[in-house]
């Protein structure tokens, strides 16, 4: 498989295989948004959602374990196995953050959704698996190495598998680490012994997200043959024995029994054929006990398949084969009457793999058996992981086997009507056999669950009522707290604004003693404004009126006086209005107006309200800020009051449940 995206300088990349990409990610010229184009498929999705680039770590006391997709993460945290102080990274962002932010409810933390969740996890559906084959065909490498790709616990860079594993007990994980090690340390794990057999679980998901448990039963190759070869007839040498026994009637030690009866009991049952046992491609002809093998897989297909179980014929190590031909046809010359029977009309797939693909002669002279090389790859895993997810989902989703699906579909209402007719059928019954004392008591039982349930959910509602009151009451004090602090805020605005009135009021009145005249010849010399402006005294926009009282006139005018000036009588009166007798008088300057402002803010400011008058001043328009947000918040209280009053009235008149 290849891929192609376009880079941030837009120049198109290539990458030839997984590893390529997360190098291409490592190396930040793969972002998580980056559209990956499949070039084998000519298909197109976002790098983030690739599956071979989910990727994450978790790191505790300075440890980092890792990688896990996503779905592990998730079903860690709702385990218990994630811990809250934990905090992870993936492959796109190596910024550790907690994990509980996006693996531990990372929409909803609330205890409904934390109690939805511990609900979900209890009803985890469990499919069990059963492994079936002869003595020394590779069941317990197999299920090591399916367990290992399935867990993402090693790197196999030619598949993705749709299922994702996780042991779910101490056995498991001993059991897939102990085998897989051996099997990287060139050793091949031990058979199970006779009489003995593995019970394996896992916590699984689908690549849908739905979870489960997978459940794996693994019995010794001798028993089974033994056993089996009995059910249908036969001895171990392939002769017909006397007569044909049932499971019943066979003695069995208690171990093996049990695994016959998960074998009987398990939803799916896979078998794991050596080619050897039906056929030498040497020789190119059948093996001396086919027949025998045919007659024990026969059966055992006949029992199982009427049971509605699934069934699958896995043809394990064929690396050891050179073939000139298909496995199809190396299939149908081996076992043909199986292939006639079951396979060819789809009850039973036929899949050959190897789960160790790649060996080699041991090192040892004394030993002529080829051992596993560490990093090697498999054969037909994939394909089986596909067919194996295809049967769980069906599983997961109740439906039918292939065979219950060939009968022709009941309609509906005759499924209705059968279902009714068994129920009244059932309730006949139980009311002939059980006695009259029993029938009033279970009355009785059912009129006081039924009144304690009634008294429960009164009680409930009653308590949501209260809730509801106290969230009214609660509301009600933040209202008034909220409206405290504004009239305090008010107040203090007020209580500053007459000091400024004050202050501006004495500053009037120190221009109109410094800044007044009646006659001319007070104006002899020049008036410096210095001596008044060292205040801060604002005499920008000073205007004066002159009074002429011969000619009963008065003239205004207007000076303009920059700060820090010295200013004479000719610089303000026309010299024309000099030669006459006058008096004058300051009407107004910005000092003045800036007072008359402040009195007019003061007013608004007793009525509760800030005017543009009173943002003017620099003291008002920095708590102006903070007053709108109390008020923007004060309308948010009033209008949750109004929708809880609203909800209690409704409540109370019975239109709606106090938990709606």
């Amino acid at each position: 498989m290849a891929w192609t995206y376009q880079g941030n300088a837009g120049q198109q990349n290539r990458c030839e295989d997984v590893d390529a990409l997360r190098d291409a990610v490592r190396v930040g010229r793969l972002t998580r948004s980056t559209i990956l184009y499949d070039t084998t498929t000519n298909t197109t999705l976002p790098a983030g959602t690739h599956p071979s680039l989910d990727q994450w770590f978790y790191q505790r006391d300075g440890l980092r374990q890792g990688p896990f997709p996503a779905a592990t993460l998730r079903r860690m945290a709702a385990t218990g196995r994630l811990l809250p102080d934990d905090t992870v990274t993936d492959l796109f962002d190596q910024q550790p953050r907690p994990a509980f932010q996006d693996f531990a409810f990372p929409e909803k933390n609330g205890l409904f959704s934390r109690l939805g969740q511990a609900f979900r996890n209890r009803k985890r559906r469990e499919i069990s698996l059963a492994l079936v084959g002869t003595q020394g065909c590779g069941k317990t490498v197999f299920a090591t190495v399916l367990a290992n790709r399935l867990s993402r616990t090693d790197a196999d860079p030619n598949a993705e598998y749709p299922i994702t594993l996780t042991p779910a007990n101490n056995n498991t994980l001993h059991f897939q680490g102990r085998n897989w090690d051996l099997l990287q340390s060139e050793q091949w794990p031990p058979a199970t012994q006779p009489g003995k057999f593995k019970r394996l679980q896992w916590n699984a998901e689908l690549a849908d997200g739905r979870p489960f448990r997978l459940t794996l039963q693994d019995m010794a190759g001798h028993d089974l043959r033994t056993i089996f070869s009995s059910c249908a007839g036969l001895n171990d040498d392939g002769s017909d024995s006397a007569a044909s026994q049932t499971l019943a009637q066979i003695n069995l030690s208690t171990e093996a029994q049990k695994a016959i009866d998960f074998c009987s009991q398990a939803d799916i049952v896979l078998f794991l054929l050596n080619l050897d046992d039906f056929f030498n491609l040497e020789t190119d002809r059948p093996a001396p006990l086919r027949s025998h093998n045919e007659v024990i897989l026969a059966e055992m297909f006949r029992q199982l398949r009427s049971q509605g179980r699934r069934c699958c014929l896995l043809l394990t190590q064929i690396d050891r084969y050179a073939i000139q031909t298909s496995w199809t046809d190396i299939g149908r010359r081996a076992f043909p009457f199986l292939w006639q029977q079951f396979i060819a009309t789809g009850d039973v797939p036929f899949c050959p793999l190897a789960a160790v693909a790649e060996v080699k002669p041991a090192t040892d002279a004394k030993s002529s058996v080829d051992v596993p090389v560490p990093g090697f790859h498999s054969i037909g895993l994939r394909e089986f992981s596909v067919w194996l997810e295809k049967a769980v989902a069906d599983l997961l989703s109740g439906r039918a086997t292939p065979r219950e699906d060939s009968a022709a579909p009941v309609p509906r209402g005759k499924r209705l009507r059968s279902a009714f007719a068994l129920l009244k059928q059932r309730l006949k019954r139980w009311r002939r056999r059980q006695p009259r004392a029993f029938r009033i008591a279970a009355i009785l039982a059912a009129a006081l669950l039924l009144l304690a349930a009634a008294s429960l959910w009164w009680r409930f509602g009653i308590d949501h009522q209260a809730k509801l009151l106290a969230k009214i009451e609660v509301n009600n004090a933040r209202i008034d707290n909220a409206l405290t602090k504004r009239k305090a805020m008010l107040e203090q605005m007020a209580l500053n604004m007459r000091e400024r009135i004050r202050s501006l009021e004495q500053d009037v009145a120190t221009i109109k003693d410094k800044v007044s005249f009646q006659h001319k010849k007070d104006f002899i010399g020049p008036f410096d404004l210095d001596v008044i402006n060292s205040s801060a005294i604002d005499l920008s926009g000073l205007e004066f009126v002159l009074y002429y009282p011969q000619h009963e006139k008065s003239i205004q005018l207007m000076a303009d006086v920059p700060a820090h000036s010295t200013i004479t009588l000719t610089d303000v009166i026309p010299r024309v209005l000099l030669n006459a007798d006058f008096t004058a008088e300051i009407i107004t300057c910005n000092i003045m107006e800036r007072a008359a402002k402040a009195r007019d803010a003061l007013a608004q400011l007793d009525q509760g309200q800030i005017t543009e008058a009173a943002l003017s001043f620099s003291f008002i328009h920095k708590d102006h800020a903070e007053l709108q947000a109390l008020d923007h918040k004060l309308d948010e209280f009033q209008l949750t009051k109004t929708l809880l009053e609203d909800k209690l009235a409704r409540v109370r008149a019975g239109h709606i449940w106090p938990w709606q």
